[in-house]
């Protein structure tokens, strides 16, 4: 009996391995910032902003603190600028109508944006109108708003705006700016007013994304406690 053997036919042999193949992925340093060369430009442009408009002028303060300049010399002088500083009793004055001007300022920042972004939420027109409204005295320049307020708003007469809705609601005026008592006070409303548009839009932003039916759950478990949204 004859065996027939069947040839076999070569296999292909494989394509060697190319040698891009296993080439190591470049993640040097070099590499990222020309990925990033955009970005990276960007920012360098901001710190120079800052190291020229803030970081150089802190230092050189810092520097001329020890210093003492007269007739056009300076010489250095250590410690004896603060000692004179901490002797004035003046010094502890400013601290205690810094202190004020804070709290007053951190009280009235961040309750008055809260209220304020509650009341828009609750309209259901004229919204983009009202954000403008509110964030308009941020784009103000500081030096026209507090004109505004001296001016127009603290006049000490009764034709100041304040003085008007007081006499209408038939309470004793007030020479505001011109008070010590009020002062402090008259102060911390206007930098409120000029300062509280950016807070206001992000609470307004916020009460804007809680979905409504947590508002209506409110409603079902507390009937008649007036909670409610337009939302």
């Amino acid at each position: 009996m004859a065996i027939t053997t069947v040839p076999q036919i070569p296999r292909k042999a494989g394509r060697p391995p190319s040698p891009y193949s296993a080439r190591p992925q470049r993640t040097s340093l070099g590499r990222k910032l020309r990925d990033n060369l955009t970005g990276h430009a960007f920012l360098i442009g901001a710190v120079l902003c800052f190291v020229v408009f803030s970081w150089y002028p802190m230092v050189r303060g810092i520097v001329m603190s020890f210093q003492r300049t007269r007739r056009g010399e300076t010489t250095w002088v250590g410690w004896d600028n603060y000692s004179r500083i901490i002797a004035d009793p003046s010094f502890w004055t400013a601290w205690q109508n810094t202190f004020y001007f804070t709290v007053l300022a951190l009280a009235l920042g961040y309750v008055v944006p809260f209220f304020v972004a509650i009341l828009l939420n609750e309209f259901r027109h004229a919204k983009g109108y009202l954000r403008i409204l509110v964030y308009l005295p941020v784009m103000l320049p500081p030096a026209s708003a507090l004109f505004l307020f001296k001016f127009y708003a603290y006049d000490p007469s009764e034709a100041g705006l304040f003085n008007a809705i007081l006499k209408a609601l038939h309470l004793p005026t007030s020479q505001w700016m011109q008070s010590p008592e009020m002062t402090m006070p008259a102060m911390v409303v206007a930098s409120t007013w000029m300062n509280m548009g950016g807070a206001v839009l992000i609470y307004l932003a916020s009460l804007q994304n809680i979905p409504g039916e947590l508002y209506e759950a409110a409603e079902l478990d507390a009937p008649g406690s007036g909670v409610g949204s337009s939302t």
